[in-house]
């Protein structure tokens, strides 16, 4: 009898991953109703609150190491506890998941995403997390928003950690834009040149640069999120003048900030 429930729990372990892989293949394909009927088979109803969930290795970590599908197993098993239903694919791959969060959707997703930063850090994971929805036919908008957030907060989180859709401001309208298929500008000329020159300087003048348009060029706040003296920040900004040919009083700084964006997306310099 004990090897018959042993056997049986096999076999419906063995259909839930198929029903799960189903599911997000349906996802990737834009298959939304037959996702959601997947879904339910594993009792995760997306007619109420749900997030989606991708992660996928930090830095530099490819998906196909040993390091990985071991870290994938740490996060699969970690996503599970975090909601009452979930469908986790595990990879190999990525990890991808559906949390049915129950009625108190805000606190449960604020929960969600503090576990999963501790999470994404622990296990050396970067973690991508949907806005909440709680309408089926928002299933592939919400996975297609864990996947946009994964690739974002790989570039921008180093060793690991988490982001929400919502966090990622207007990373969203660049990370589907290639590396070969963005501008080869005059800012992308100067963004290049800070990135050389901090290399072989050691010094932050791009991240001055970022935080000082980040704080619309406000020298006393971007001081003090800088933790540096408002004249070292302007003795910044004027070397970083001086090596691009930029006027930061003239020119287009809406076009130099997308510049950076892109540069962090397309790992120069490397996330951290």
């Amino acid at each position: 009898a004990a090897i018959g429930i042993k056997r049986a729990e096999l076999i419906e372990g063995l259909t839930n991953a198929n029903i799960v892989k189903d599911l997000f293949e349906a996802l990737a394909a834009g298959a939304t109703t037959f996702a959601v009927a997947k879904a339910a088979e594993v009792r995760c109803d997306m007619s109420n609150p749900y997030l989606m969930v991708c992660a996928e290795p930090a830095g530099k970590r490819e998906q196909a190491s040993g390091e990985w599908r071991a870290a994938a197993e740490v996060v699969g098993r970690g996503l599970g506890a975090l909601a009452p239903h979930t469908a986790i694919d595990a990879g190999p791959g990525p990890v991808r998941a559906v949390l049915a969060l129950g009625a108190s959707r805000k606190q449960r997703a604020e929960e969600v995403l503090r576990a999963c930063r501790e999470l994404g850090a622990s296990a050396g994971a970067t973690i991508g997390v949907s806005e909440v929805h709680d309408r089926p036919a928002d299933a592939t908008r919400a996975y297609r928003e864990a996947l946009d957030a994964a690739t974002i907060g790989r570039a921008l989180l180093g060793d690991g950690g988490a982001i929400a859709y919502p966090e990622v401001g207007a990373y969203r309208y660049l990370v589907h834009i290639g590396a070969d298929e963005a501008p080869h500008d005059r800012m992308r000329a100067a963004v290049d040149g800070l990135i050389a020159y901090d290399r072989k300087r050691r010094t932050e003048l791009l991240n001055t640069l970022e935080r000082y348009l980040a704080e619309r060029r406000s020298v006393i706040e971007s001081a003090r999120a800088l933790f540096i003296h408002p004249n070292t920040l302007r003795q910044r900004l004027g070397r970083i003048e001086e090596l691009t040919g930029l006027n930061l009083d003239q020119d287009d700084l809406l076009s130099l900030e997308l510049a950076i964006k892109l540069a962090r997306l397309h790992g120069r310099p490397g996330g951290g």
